[in-house]
């Protein structure tokens, strides 16, 4: 007799508030002001128990985000070759969460060049919006030979 199961992966992304009235952390409003650096402690946690599998983020920017301001992704995350900001970690199975900042000393720095000018013109607030997905991953997957063919997986089925 045999029997088959599921594997399961299980993350979730979170982040501090940043008490902006709101009190919902994954909608924080930061001040801009030249040359501060803006704390956004954003990390990921794949849960004890899932199953070996790539974990990626996708970091979306709008309204000029790069015209004000400059960040860097934490070391453990690979870029995805051909892709803009979109990266992965290859996360073996654990039993414990194992959990993966986001930004590198989860700082955002405000570009030192910007003038109070400047930031007075911004009709539209920049935005940063950093999502996370995770697939399996297993050597006997035949749809899944590579950290982009799972992206594409993912990003797929989620949009």
């Amino acid at each position: 007799s045999n029997t088959f199961t599921y594997g399961d992966i299980k993350i979730s992304i979170t982040e501090s508030d940043t008490n902006d009235e709101d009190g919902d952390s994954s909608t924080n409003s930061y001040v801009i002001m030249p040359g501060a650096n803006i704390k956004k402690d954003t990390k990921v946690t794949v849960e004890s128990g899932s199953e070996d599998c790539y974990l990626f983020i996708k970091i979306d920017k709008e309204n000029d985000f790069d015209k004000y301001m400059t960040y860097s992704v934490e070391d453990k995350w690979i870029k995805l070759d051909g892709y803009e900001d979109i990266y992965y970690i290859e996360v073996d199975n654990n039993k414990d969460n194992q959990t993966f900042k986001v930004l590198k000393d989860d700082v955002i720095k405000v570009k030192t060049e910007l003038t109070y000018a400047d930031i007075n013109d911004i009709e539209i607030y920049p935005t940063m919006t950093i999502s996370a997905y995770a697939v399996q991953r297993n050597e006997n997957m035949d749809a899944i030979d590579s950290p982009t063919e799972a992206w594409l997986l993912a990003y797929n089925q989620n949009n």
